[in-house]
């Protein structure tokens, strides 16, 4: 691929690119922002109209078969051999640089950035004229049968579908539905809603078709593709990488004192850092031409809508779209043009969001086409992306940005679908193969999504609409997830807490220093990365908890969410307190106020069930009248919530108390319940008794739906349990409520959490 830019006509044009080492970044970080700003604009104006007078080379070449076809009298082969030609042509760029794929290559045996981002930017405006008609039909999704002999090589590229065995069995399966239906008649079979008469002998030799039998809207249409996941995205993960090693160097510059304390030990970062800022400025320029951007955003918004016609057709061919296709989609949105959206330099961006919204609201359920864990994990962060139109989360919620409320309101009509899928996949990621913290990753921006989403009401509503099963799943995995993550967050907390006091253990005093700075620094990254997620977890327990009490106040969540509560009420007031104080709370993401409000607020929240006063109450390990008071005192003390607020929680306390002081009365009735009506694994009192039919164990239903929430086996003998395979034990229910009735018929009041 290097050498098509020394060997071809075109090629000093076509590989004109921006580069860092001329004058016009020279000493950008000294000079005047508006200036360097204005230098990159000019630069890609420059690129832009470069692209563009290349493209309509390209297009009357194209053009001027069709002339000589009809002017001139040129055979039909003829005439089309130009334009298979220019096809070629860059067919030939594409297969050549199959290289720039990979994470790393080697940039000596490919073709340069402008080469790629010029061949790109030249094939999106020869793909506007059939997108901007949005003939979708004129796309053959029988293209992506063929894996040799085209101008782009299929062969060895992962599917939606899978990999290797899992696309040559899914092809098969295609051309033996074709197959078995041709039968010497005419049959119609659908190709991405196109219908075609295909007989026995034209379908068995489909896989020997030429790659002029697509026509050329389909043969551009995937050059496109190719060449901007070979270039622009490739390209992309380099600026990504630029703009990380900027960031590290400045914050160490920083940890010296700053760019201008003088310090000596800042020259050579210095120095670097003017360099990584050149880069990123000439990279910027190269890549982020405003016509560019545009043209692949309507390339992109098409795509998804073509996929989107597939679905809705349930086309086989959907599930062997290469699989890139959908991750260029996603990082296009959430890497390349997030910078741009942030200073407005894309008005489209709302118009041309759309398409990618449904297409990943749609392929997030659970029977989709995508069969990558991974991938579909990654759609959240593009509708977060979408939605925020370039505002940071934090602006969002200060109320600034008018676009997310307009978007928000146009996906109004696949609220439900939106809503269902994404909950959906916050359960699945659970058993999926993704990374640990990739898991994690995956629910915080369906957290953000699910903030950003809630103000508007028909989004709210149609949690109701949702099966209760499966938001049971959903609010039992968010609860897991905040306890979690609490734990480990206030856990490093603590370690640095000590780390600061200089009371860390006796091996790590005596430990190499530069390995304990290392330590600790390994020490804050996970307390700030944890943080930032157990934040995103409890504020939206606390939003959902609003609106949505019944989530948290059913028989199976009611003992787990008051635990939870009390516990970090505890936490946050208790005795140890002190261990979790820090020099730079904010550092490390932790806002104990805010922290703090949102626990009294989930609690006043779900109080209005009297069964979690009850199971608070019941709570030895983590209630403490006092320090449930304490907390109040702070709150007014320190203005973290309103009086009213705080005059409320300071009463459902105090209903707290009177319940435990009841508990604590009919202690000795408690003591005298029978074994066998005792639940084995929580040992309380059996109210709604089913027997697991592997183990023949008798288990009270909220305990063991709970445990089947995250594991769906006998816990006695590990075999597979369902909700659906528990047995009721009517006799057993009727002796445990003659029980009850037996005892508290001798007692002038009885509370009904003791039994």
């Amino acid at each position: 691929g290097s050498h098509l830019e020394r060997d071809i006509l075109l090629g000093p044009l076509l590989a004109s690119t921006v580069s860092s080492r001329g004058s016009a970044f020279e000493n950008s970080l000294h000079r005047p922002r508006e200036h360097v700003e204005a230098q990159v604009l000019s630069l890609q104006r420059g690129i832009d109209e470069l692209q563009h007078t290349l493209h309509i080379v390209f297009k009357r070449i194209l053009a001027a078969s069709k002339h000589l076809q009809k002017k001139q009298k040129m055979p039909k082969p003829q005439a089309l051999a130009i334009k298979f030609k220019i096809l070629d042509f860059f067919g030939n760029i594409c297969s050549l640089n199959v290289e720039r794929r990979k994470i790393r290559h080697n940039v000596h045996v490919v073709s340069s950035r402008g080469l790629m981002i010029n061949s790109a930017g030249i094939l999106t405006y020869l793909c506007l004229p059939f997108i901007k008609r949005k003939q979708h039909k004129a796309i053959d999704p029988r293209y992506l049968l063929e894996t040799k002999g085209m101008r782009i090589d299929l062969e060895d590229v992962t599917r939606l579908c899978g990999a290797d065995a899992e696309i040559q069995a899914k092809i098969k399966e295609i051309k033996q539905k074709k197959d078995d239906g041709a039968g010497g008649d005419k049959k119609k079979v659908q190709g991405g809603g196109k219908k075609e008469a295909i007989s026995e002998s034209s379908s068995s030799s489909s896989s020997s078709s030429s790659p002029s039998s697509y026509g050329i809207a389909t043969e551009i249409l995937f050059l496109t593709l190719d060449c901007l996941h070979s270039g622009l995205m490739t390209e992309a993960r380099s600026h990504v990488r630029l703009l990380q090693q900027y960031s590290e160097i400045y914050a160490h510059i920083n940890a010296n004192g700053g760019p201008h304390s003088g310090n000596p030990q800042n020259q050579i970062p210095m120095q670097r850092l003017g360099m990584l800022s050149s880069q990123i400025l000439a990279s910027r320029a190269s890549l982020m031409s405003p016509g560019f951007m545009k043209n692949a955003a309507i390339l992109y918004n098409f795509v998804s809508e073509w996929m989107l016609q597939l679905d809705d057709e349930k086309s086989p061919f959907l599930s062997l779209v290469p699989e890139y296709v959908v991750s260029d989609i996603v990082d296009f949105w959430t890497q390349i043009i997030p910078d741009e959206l942030r200073n407005r330099r894309c008005p489209w961006s709302m118009d041309m969001g759309y398409g990618a919204l449904r297409m990943a609201t749609r392929l997030m359920r659970k029977d989709s086409a995508i069969t990558n864990p991974h991938l579909k994990g990654k759609l959240p962060e593009l509708i977060k992306s979408i939605l925020l139109q370039g505002s940071t989360f934090e602006e969002f919620l200060a109320g600034n940005p008018n676009a997310t409320e307009q978007i928000v309101r146009e996906m109004e009509p696949l609220s439900l679908d939106l809503v269902r899928n994404i909950l959906s996949l916050y359960v699945r990621i659970e058993s999926g193969e993704n990374q640990f913290y990739q898991k994690f990753t995956t629910r915080y921006h369906i957290s953000d999504v699910l903030k950003i989403l809630w103000p508007n009401p028909t989004f709210q509503s149609s949690l109701n609409r949702i099966p209760e099963q499966e938001t049971l799943r959903f609010t039992n995995m968010l609860a897991n997830d905040a306890i979690w993550l609490l734990d480990e967050s206030l856990k490093k907390l603590e370690d640095i807490h000590q780390y600061e006091q200089k009371q860390q253990p006796q091996e790590e005093k005596e430990s190499n220093p530069v390995v304990r700075r290392q330590r600790f620094a390994t020490l804050e990254r996970e307390c700030v990365s944890f943080m930032r997620l157990a934040n995103a977890s409890v504020d939206l327990m606390h939003i959902l908890s609003q609106d949505h009490i019944s989530l948290f106040t059913n028989e199976i969540m009611t003992e787990r969410m008051a635990q939870m509560v009390a516990y970090y009420l505890n936490k946050l007031n208790g005795n140890q307190v002190s261990n979790l104080k820090v020099s730079n709370p904010k550092k490390y993401q932790f806002r104990p106020r805010k922290l703090l409000a949102h626990m009294v607020a989930i609690f006043i929240n779900l109080s209005q069930s009297r069964r979690f006063l009850e199971c608070v109450a019941d709570d030895d390990r983590s209630y403490d009248f006092k320090v449930f008071q304490k907390a109040g005192k702070v709150m007014r003390s320190k203005k973290i919530v309103e009086a009213q607020q705080i005059e409320k929680y300071e009463s459902l306390v105090n209903q707290v108390e009177a319940i435990k002081q009841q508990q604590t009365n009919d202690a000795t009735a408690a003591a005298a319940i029978p074994d066998k009506y005792l639940d084995p694994l929580m040992a309380t009192l059996i109210r709604n008794p089913v027997r697991l039919p592997s183990s023949k164990v008798v288990m009270e239903r909220s305990v063991i739906m709970r445990h089947l929430l995250n594991d769906e086996t006998d816990p006695f003998n590990r075999s597979r349990l369902t909700p659906d395979m528990l047995e009721e034990v009517p006799e057993l229910k009727a002796e445990i409520e003659a029980f009850i009735k037996e005892n508290n018929s001798g007692k002038a009041a009885s509370n009904s959490s003791t039994y």
